[in-house]
């Protein structure tokens, strides 16, 4: 199968490795069949990168594109996604850490049922601070806040197109991954690894001030921990196919209803729900210090005066369902009013597999029913 992907590789002053990068990419997704658009985002690089990178498109299929946003890694990935044409996306890092001969093996696993392929750092060639508090925030942060099983800070990922057209992303300049896979999570998309050594960076100068990256994707951490999730429509092609629905905490629900989530039951209490009974408690409690047995009183006729409203509303019911015929009956009268035009198709599926003695049976059952039998469509 001739899989076909868009590579986003965000850039700062690489002109020593993306001709490597680029070279290596070439090697590895021809070797494979594997059809590539590399779409580089130059985050105004002060040296040859945007130079050496032009060379490049004249002999590969490689576009490039200035930075419009806020300065960082995270709004040129943003970005790169919007030029990206193919389904399958993957970003990765231009400083070459990581392997692009892995690409295809995470291809794979998308193949198999997978929606995001993360690259798991097993074996890490940096500075032994570095690796300490990557490490440390990887099972704190990652595993024990949020029970990822991967390496969520990971820069390389493959993953389907339409999770960035799903999820609204406003991340800081370091906190793109942990927020893409929380959010990725919370719509229904499965995450997968493939191993990968993380190499020492050979050329150029690392962009990640390291205790800065950490206090801020330490703190995204702990408030996506508080944060509600989002709700998540469906895609447009999921939306044909089951009908309208949305994704929450990674659930699947359909409810075949043009209503904004606010007006459905979905959630038991609106905010304004909430700062009532907290002002219901607020007005309890002052009235309790300030008069107890006063409160007792009135509380309890409260209570009582709505339990005996409750019951004379179920008695009515119950009056209401013997006084009145549950069925629906329409005369022969209010039907010859209605022009055969405006009655809708109605469409029958009967999925028969060696049922032979079934088909007189329900092409009996067919030609009883009361309705045109033009505006029936048998399947």
């Amino acid at each position: 199968m001739n899989h076909k992907i868009s590579l986003i590789v965000p850039a700062r002053n690489e002109e020593g490795n993306i001709a490597i990068l680029v070279k290596r990419i070439d090697d590895t997704l021809k070797l494979s069949h594997i059809t590539y658009e590399i779409i580089l985002i130059d985050d105004h690089s002060q040296d040859q990168t945007v130079a050496v990178a032009k060379k490049l498109a004249k002999k590969y299929p490689l576009k490039i594109y200035s930075k419009k946003g806020n300065p960082g890694k995270a709004q040129s990935l943003i970005e790169g996604f919007e030029y990206a044409k193919y389904d399958l996306l993957c970003m990765i890092d231009a400083d070459l850490q990581y392997p692009p001969e892995s690409i295809p093996e995470m291809i794979k696993k998308i193949e198999k049922g997978s929606d995001i392929i993360v690259a798991n750092r097993k074996q890490k060639k940096t500075s032994a601070l570095r690796k300490f508090l990557s490490n440390g925030y990887l099972y704190f942060f990652g595993r024990v806040l949020h029970d990822f099983r991967c390496d969520v800070q990971s820069g390389m990922k493959v993953f389907k197109r339409e999770i960035v057209q799903r999820i609204t992303l406003d991340p800081t300049p370091w906190t793109f991954d942990l927020e893409f896979l929380l959010k990725a999570r919370n719509a229904g998309y499965k995450i997968s690894t493939v191993n990968i050594v993380f190499a020492e960076r050979t050329s150029g100068q690392t962009k990640i001030k390291l205790f800065n990256a950490i206090s801020q994707i330490g703190w995204t951490a702990l408030r996506y921990k508080f944060i509600r999730p989002e709700i998540v429509p469906f895609h447009p092609l999921i939306e044909k196919q089951k009908g309208k629905g949305f994704h929450h905490r990674g659930q699947e629900f359909i409810h075949h209803s043009n209503l904004h989530f606010d007006e459905t039951a979905f959630y038991r209490l609106t905010q304004k729900h909430k700062i009532i009974i907290v002002e219901i408690f607020l007005i309890l409690a002052m009235a309790l210090v300030l008069n107890m047995h006063g409160t007792i009183v009135v509380a309890l006729a409260i209570v009582t005066t709505l339990y005996f409203m409750d019951l004379l509303f179920n008695l009515y019911l119950v009056y209401r369902s013997f006084a009145t015929p549950s069925e629906i009956k329409i005369s022969d009268e209010e039907i010859s009013t209605i022009s055969e035009d405006l009655w809708p198709t109605y469409t029958v599926f009967c999925p028969l597999y060696k049922e032979a003695h079934v088909v007189p049976q329900f092409v009996t059952a067919m030609s009883r029913l009361d309705y045109p039998k033009d505006k029936l469509q048998v399947m």
